[in-house]
């Protein structure tokens, strides 16, 4: 949500001679630069003027905090005017900082202009000076005009009202500011921040047991907590410290299996901070967040997840500014994306100062634009090789942005490739592709073919899908060799041959129990009783054998709540899917059409039955998450008794005696 539009900084810190201005801020403002660049200036200028310190517990010090290339500059004009005996002041020595507002979106109060701005100036001597110009623009919005304006009473009562107005503005402006490193003692700040509201929206929780006290929090934030356990599948709630002398500090967030937050891994720490600031954000105030580098932690998809999470949900309800690097934030876009996005680019100009340059919706950055900004006053012709070098790597760096924008916009196509509309080259394109993956295909089933030669002839071939070979094999069933292949129809058609024993062991997707009876009972080819072989390694009781193992603590009823929530929620796509997912066992639907019935998938627009739902439902979804969480390996997760009885029940279908 927009409410400031533009900013100008004067003399702060790397912004030097002239009011350096950041026009057309919207919802989401991303702004990026090399790590010299003081991009960090724009949020320390920012945070000076909404909370009156410099940093987090840095507080201002003008001697430090003025432009040293201004105070340079004015020393150099005084001692001129002083060789010249001309009296006068240095009137150049102040920092000044200039918010413009824009309240169409969320307007404040019905007194309070909808655009106006608000300044504020340090000297040596004078700490955040208030300036604006709201009593000007509330008289031209109502037209009326100070040289002809009677001063009545109630013209004198309305000009303090506006007064008072200003004030009480910026009390219900929140700016939160997120740095780039997320150590510990910002988190235990930030839960404390949250458990602040906690207390008083709950009143007296202090004076209850610490069970009762448990139960109220867990109320207070499952709401909350759900949102995070979605992100990142993992459980989590705010753990009630046994001494409560110092409540707010001792506070602490538990996760499942009572491993602390701050044990986990970094993304999943870093992954809970959007959301408490979003429970922070009070919804009657205008709130800004400043998150320096927040995919810092992240892998490519949960940074890209994170970045259309900013986008699409948090940018909705406050103002957000954003340092990176990242080329997930960079290439955000779709066909609304200019309406809610900013980019900027900071670079230092020929005197190191820094400089702002806007992203253009249409044409990208200027270089013409780039290199008179670079250049100040100074001649090109005057620039050194050095200079040169640095201009031209800024030059390079510009593309940046571009080429994050060019793949985001290629990976939007890509994923709604629609071949009817192809134009011929995209259609030879996508044949060429046809005809490399048919190659491929021969030349891995030419190997497979090679490994079943390979196999001593008393050893019974299985066919299972690729990756699964190696954990199948781990098993050590007796004169039995798991073969690995991404190519089912090839799995389907050798072992249905069955020349030697040769079988097949694959996932069932969604072909119907009954399509599965007819094809056991008439080929060497087995499918799997759930979806997917995942199924089995993240299945309930397979993780609970193995923490009970362990001797850890494993909450199975809430794990199939969990997963059952899940298919709730992707209950509709599930259904709508089962037709193009039949397509990956095409030569078996084939075989089995005399004895499928599509309203046998009928029972899942209504079940609530786990073994039911289970049976279409993948886990492959969910398995990183679950790893990361419990820091699992699927090479233990097979050790299990009830996996070995599993995989031996399809086996002994086969008429193998094990």
């Amino acid at each position: 949500m927009k409410f400031i539009s533009k900013i100008e900084i004067k003399y702060f810190r790397s912004f030097s001679d002239k009011a350096v201005k950041i026009e057309s801020i919207k919802d989401l403002n991303i702004f990026s630069g090399w790590n010299d660049s003081w991009k960090s200036n724009i949020l320390r200028a920012l945070n000076l003027f909404f909370n009156w310190e410099v940093a987090h517990w840095e507080w201002f010090l003008f001697e430090r905090d003025f432009s040293k290339f201004q105070l340079e500059n004015s020393n150099k004009k005084s001692q001129k005017k002083k060789e010249q005996k001309i009296e006068s002041k240095q009137k150049d020595l102040f920092i000044e900082i200039k918010i413009h507002f824009d309240l169409s979106e969320k307007p404040y109060w019905e007194i309070l202009p909808k655009k106006f701005w608000i300044s504020k100036k340090w000297t040596k001597t004078k700490s955040g000076e208030l300036n604006d110009n709201i009593k000007t623009t509330y008289l031209k919005e109502k037209h009326v005009f100070l040289e002809t304006i009677k001063w009545t009473n109630q013209h004198a009562n309305t000009l303090n009202s506006l007064t008072r107005s200003i004030t009480t503005f910026q009390n219900k402006i929140e700016f939160f500011y997120v740095p780039a490193i997320k150590d510990y003692s910002f988190f235990k700040e930030i839960y404390a921040l949250l458990q602040e509201k906690l207390n008083s929206e709950s009143g007296k929780i202090i004076e209850e047991s610490k069970n009762a006290l448990q139960e109220t929090v867990r109320k207070e934030t499952e709401k909350f907590f759900n949102k995070f356990k979605k992100s990142t599948w993992l459980n989590a709630a705010f753990l009630i410290e046994h001494e409560l002398l110092d409540f707010r500090k001792n506070i602490e967030v538990d996760t499942w299996k009572s491993i602390l937050l701050t044990s986990r891994w970094d993304w999943v720490q870093a992954r809970l901070i959007p959301d408490i600031l979003d429970e922070l954000s009070n919804k009657g105030k205008y709130v800004i967040w400043w998150f320096e580098e927040p995919e810092n932690s992240y892998e490519y998809k949960h940074a890209k997840k994170l970045a259309n999470d900013f986008y699409d949900n948090y940018s909705n309800e406050r103002q957000i500014f954003i340092t990176t690097h990242s080329k997930e934030f960079l290439g955000i876009q779709n066909s609304e994306w200019k309406n809610k996005l900013s980019i900027y680019r900071v670079f230092k100009d020929y005197n190191e100062q820094s400089k702002i340059e806007k992203y253009d919706e249409n044409n990208g950055f200027s270089k013409e634009k780039v290199k008179e900004i670079f250049l100040t006053w100074i001649n090109e012709n005057q620039l050194n090789t050095e200079k040169k070098n640095i201009l031209q790597n800024i030059y390079d760096d510009l593309w940046i942005i571009d080429e994050a924008r060019i793949i985001s916009d290629l990976e939007s196509k890509i994923s709604v490739l629609n071949l009817e509309r192809s134009s011929l080259k995209e259609l030879e394109s996508a044949y060429i592709k046809i005809l490399e993956e048919k190659e491929r295909l021969q030349k891995e089933n030419r190997t497979l073919q090679e490994k079943i030669d390979s196999t001593p002839s008393s050893k019974i071939v299985i066919f299972c899908e690729n990756k699964n070979a190696e954990l199948l094999n781990a098993l050590w069933f007796q004169n039995i060799e798991f073969i690995g292949s991404a190519d089912k129809n090839y799995a389907y058609d050798t072992s249905k041959a069955a020349w030697r024993s040769i079988f097949a062991l694959l996932d069932k997707d969604f072909i119907t129990d009954e399509e599965k009876e007819f094809l056991e009972s008439t080929t060497n080819v087995r499918l799997l009783n759930y979806y997917c072989f995942e199924n089995y390694l993240y299945h309930p009781l397979n993780l609970q054998e193995y923490f009970n193992s362990k001797g850890m603590e494993f909450d199975m009823i809430d794990y199939i709540n969990r997963i059952t929530e899940e298919f709730s929620v992707k209950r509709t796509e599930v259904i709508m899917k089962i037709e193009s997912s039949r397509q990956s066992h095409k030569k078996i639907k084939e075989y089995t059409q005399s004895v499928y019935n599509s309203s046998q998938y009928g029972i899942l627009n209504t079940t609530t039955d786990f073994e039911v739902f289970y049976k279409y439902f993948t886990m492959k979804d969910y398995c990183g998450a679950i790893r990361s969480t419990w820091n699992l390996r699927e090479s233990e997760l097979i050790t299990t008794e009830w996996f070995r009885m599993q995989i031996k029940s399809h086996i002994t279908s086969m008429w193998i005696v094990l």
